[in-house]
C-alpha cells in the first residue's frame, strides 16, 4: 500500500472513531420498580428515566416480562407522568405475563422523572423478576425493544415484584430544598405511596411561625416574614396505620429589605393662623428588625419650617406667609427603600399683636427727699396701623399709665433703695402683648428748692478722705438727664448713683463704700450740657 493511501485509511479511521465516540457518549437510562405490596393489593409503580433533554426521544417501545403466578400488570397510569396527554399504545396479557408498550409522539421528551406508571396486582405470595424484554409476537416475529434514536446508549434496568405479610411504612416521593425570599409565598405538596395500599394520613412537624399544612390537599403554604431570614428544616410524616415516615425539607429564607411605612395619622388640610407653632411628629414602620430610618422632605419646606432627622416637624408661620402649602413628608432606611405622604397646611391670615419699641427696662429713678414725679413714655408700633392703647398690670404703689402710655410716678422716700417689676400691655383691637420691665430706685437724693443754681456743677465730696460714706453733692440750673456714676482706678464701673431725668435744682446723696476696698475712686456727671469728674479717697 502506497505511504498517501495508508495515510487517507487513517484519517478516514479517526474521523469514524471520534463520531462513534460523540454519538456514544449519548446515554439514557429505563428503570423498572422494585415493588412491594401487600396480597390481594394493586398499586402504581414507576418507571423512571434519567435526563431526556436534548436527546431526541421522540419513540420508545418495550415488553415487560414477570411470573403471573406471584402477580399480575393490569395496566399503566399517566397521569403527571413524561408521556401525560399522549398515551402509549399497551396490551396486557395476564395469562402469559408480559405488558407490551409503544409510544411515538413529534415533540421529543425532556427531563428526568417518571416515564409512566404501571399497575401490579399482588397475588396472595410470591417473588418475580420485572425485565424488559423484545416485543415477540405470536407468529414469531420480534421487534426489539428501543428507546430513542438508534445513535442512543440506552442502559435497561429490570426491577422486582414481592408479595409482602410484613406491613412496609410509606414511602415519600422525593422532594428538593425550597428557597423563598421574605414577603413571597412558598407552596409544594408531598405525596408517599405504600406497599400494601393502605390508607395514608399526612402531617407535618417544625413548621415555621405563620406556615401551614393541609393534610388533605397535602400542602404546605408559607409566606416568610421580613424578620424570618434564615434556614428552616420542616418535617413531614406519612402513616399508614401500622408505621410512619418522615420526610425532611430544607427551605432557605433570603433576607429582603422592605421598604418602611410613613405614618401621618393627621387629617388632611390643617389649617393654623400666622403666628401660631405648629408641632407634627411623625412616624414610620419598618418589617426589618433594627432598621434605621431617615425622615426628610422632597422639596423645599416652608420658610422658618423645619424638620429634624428624627421626625419633628416644626413651623411658626411669619406675618406674610398666609397661603397653602403642600409638603411630601418621605421616610427611607439605609437601603434607600423609601415611602411618602402628603400634607397641606393653610396658612389663615391673622392680626399681629403690636410691638414694643420703648420700654423702662433697666431704668434708674431717682428718689428726692421732696416729692418729684418721674414720667416715662412707653412707646409700641402696630403692624396693621390699629390704633394702640396702653394699660399697667403691675406697678409700684403709687404709679400709673395713661391709654396713651405715659408712666407717671412720685416714689416716696421708704421706696428708694428697691428693684420694682413692671408689667404694662399694649393691644390693638384684637389681640395684645406685655412688657414686663425691671427698675430700680436710688437712694434718697436731697433736693435743696429755695436757691435756683445759675450752672451746672459737681462739688467736692464730703468727707474725702472717707470711711465708709461720704455726700457727693452737684446743681443743676434746668432740667436736663442726669448720669452720676462711681469708678475705680482702673476705669471699671463700680455703681451708678444718678441715672435719669431731673428737674432744676441743688441736691446731694450719700455714696456708701462699705463693700469696697481701700483705695482711690472717681464720680462723673454726664448732663445733657455739661460733665465733670471727682477724684475721692476710701481709707479703711
Amino acid at each position: 500500500m502506497k505511504g498517501s493511501e495508508m495515510k487517507k485509511n487513517i484519517f478516514l479511521s479517526l474521523i469514524i472513531t471520534l463520531v462513534f465516540t460523540s454519538f456514544s457518549m449519548a446515554q439514557v437510562t429505563v428503570s423498572l420498580p422494585n415493588a412491594v405490596g401487600s396480597p390481594d393489593t394493586e398499586i402504581l409503580f414507576p418507571i423512571t428515566v434519567s435526563d431526556l433533554t436534548g436527546l431526541d426521544v421522540t419513540s420508545f417501545q418495550f415488553q415487560i416480562n414477570y411470573d403471573n403466578s406471584a402477580i399480575y400488570i393490569t395496566g399503566i397510569s399517566t397521569t403527571g407522568t413524561k408521556v401525560s396527554g399522549n398515551s402509549p399504545t399497551t396490551k396486557v396479557d395476564t395469562a402469559k405475563g408480559y405488558l407490551r408498550v409503544a409510544w411515538a409522539s413529534s415533540s421529543p421528551l425532556s427531563g428526568s422523572g417518571t416515564l409512566l406508571n404501571i399497575k401490579i396486582k399482588f397475588k396472595s405470595s410470591g417473588t418475580t423478576a420485572l425485565e424488559f424484554g423484545d416485543i415477540v409476537y405470536d407468529n414469531g416475529n420480534v421487534n426489539p425493544k428501543s428507546f430513542g434514536p438508534s445513535s442512543l446508549t440506552v442502559t435497561w434496568e429490570n426491577g422486582s415484584a414481592t408479595v409482602s405479610t410484613v406491613n412496609n411504612p410509606p414511602v415519600f416521593d422525593p422532594v428538593e430544598d425550597k428557597t423563598v425570599n421574605e414577603g413571597e409565598t412558598l407552596s409544594f405538596t408531598v405525596n408517599a405511596t405504600d406497599a400494601e395500599g393502605d390508607p395514608i394520613t399526612y402531617s407535618a412537624d417544625k413548621l415555621p411561625d405563620g406556615a401551614s399544612f393541609d393534610p388533605a390537599t397535602k400542602t404546605f403554604t408559607w409566606t416568610p416574614g421580613y424578620d424570618q431570614a434564615g434556614t428552616y428544616e420542616v418535617d413531614f410524616i406519612a402513616n399508614d396505620g401500622n408505621s410512619s415516615s418522615v420526610l425532611t425539607v430544607n427551605i432557605v429564607v433570603n433576607n429582603i429589605n422592605s421598604p418602611p411605612t410613613l405614618n401621618l395619622n393627621i387629617t388632611s388640610p390643617v389649617n393654623i393662623d400666622e403666628g401660631e407653632n405648629y408641632e407634627l411628629q411623625l412616624t414610620a414602620d419598618d418589617p426589618d428588625p433594627g432598621a434605621t430610618l431617615l425622615f426628610f422632605t422632597l422639596g423645599t419646606l416652608p420658610d422658618g419650617a423645619d424638620l429634624t432627622a428624627d421626625g419633628l416637624f416644626s413651623w411658626t408661620p411669619g406675618y406674610d406667609q398666609a397661603g397653602a402649602y403642600t409638603i411630601t413628608f418621605a421616610v427611607r432606611d439605609e437601603y434607600d427603600a423609601r415611602d411618602t405622604k402628603e400634607l397641606t397646611i393653610i396658612v389663615n391670615d391673622a392680626n399681629q399683636p403690636p410691638v414694643f419699641t420703648k420700654t423702662l427696662d433697666g431704668e434708674i429713678v431717682t428718689v428726692h427727699n421732696v416729692p418729684v414725679e418721674f414720667s416715662f413714655q412707653y412707646e409700641a408700633t402696630d403692624p396693621e396701623g390699629d390704633p394702640i392703647t396702653f394699660a399697667a398690670l403691675q406697678v409700684p404703689d403709687g404709679a400709673g399709665i395713661t391709654a396713651g402710655g405715659l408712666f407717671t410716678w412720685t416714689p416716696t422716700q421708704d421706696q428708694a433703695n428697691k428693684t420694682f417689676t413692671i408689667i404694662v400691655v399694649a393691644f390693638d383691637t384684637h389681640t395684645f402683648v406685655n412688657d414686663t420691665s425691671v427698675i430700680t430706685t436710688s437712694q434718697v437724693v436731697s433736693v435743696n428748692e429755695d436757691v435756683k443754681p445759675t450752672e451746672f456743677a459737681l462739688f467736692q465730696n464730703y468727707p474725702n478722705p472717707f470711711n465708709p460714706t461720704t455726700t457727693i453733692k452737684y446743681q443743676l440750673p434746668e432740667a436736663s438727664f442726669v448720669s452720676l456714676k462711681v469708678y475705680d482706678m482702673l476705669g471699671n464701673e463700680i455703681e451708678t448713683l444718678v441715672n435719669n431725668h431731673q428737674q432744676a435744682g441743688n441736691y446731694e446723696l450719700k455714696f456708701d463704700a462699705s463693700r469696697l476696698t481701700s483705695g482711690v475712686y472717681f464720680y462723673k456727671l454726664i448732663t445733657d450740657k455739661f460733665t465733670d469728674i471727682k477724684q475721692m479717697m476710701l481709707v479703711k
